[in-house]
């Protein structure tokens, strides 16, 4: 049986000035075999939501919301979340 290695990732969509649109926020590596389901938990860092503000010398979390998406690429991303910040 061979055994494929995928990496997988959480992508951020952010709208925030200074910030990449679509930002890798987190990734895993898994193993399966041809067909079979795996699951992967990975945790998006809190600093993806935020923005270093250079006259403050310190990291700002604005308000809104925030899409989290996830797939093997930024190019194939077939699942996705809404998330708030207040």
């Amino acid at each position: 049986m061979r055994v494929i290695s995928r990496r997988i990732g959480f992508y951020v969509i952010t709208a925030i000035a200074g910030r990449p649109v679509l930002a890798l926020a987190a990734f895993a590596t898994v193993q399966a075999a041809p067909g079979e389901a795996v699951q992967a938990r990975m945790t998006v860092p809190a600093r993806a939501f935020a923005r270093y503000r250079a006259e403050r010398a310190a990291w700002v979390w604005p308000p809104g919301q925030f899409t989290v998406l996830a797939g093997r690429s930024s190019r194939n991303l077939r699942l996705s979340a809404p998330v708030f910040a207040r």
